[in-house]
């Protein structure tokens, strides 16, 4: 469950950045991270985990969409990090 930002002054507007570091980031979702960072390739990924495709595509396309980032560039043949996704990676790499 997300935790809500707390507003204390109703007529501050909570920007996209605060609502997005309020969001918890769950362990499947940086491990899918990692998997698709190691095989460079979103089936591969999903096979490897024993998850869908669809549905790792679905939660790395959220995971971005709810950061306001591109972590991946999109190949014809797998997926590329960008520098956004290379910072993430070296922080996911490091707790786990």
């Amino acid at each position: 469950m997300p935790l809500d930002p707390i507003d204390t002054d109703a007529s501050r507007a909570v920007t996209a950045a605060e609502t997005a570091l309020s969001r918890r980031i769950d362990l499947t979702t940086l491990r899918l991270f990692i998997a698709i960072c190691e095989e460079q390739n979103l089936t591969r990924a999903a096979n490897r985990e024993g998850i869908a495709a669809s549905a790792v595509s679905k939660r790395m396309n959220d995971f971005e969409q709810s950061f306001g980032v591109t972590l991946f560039k999109r190949l014809s043949k797998g997926m590329a990090l960008t520098p956004a996704g290379e910072a993430l990676l070296h922080h996911a790499a490091s707790r786990f």
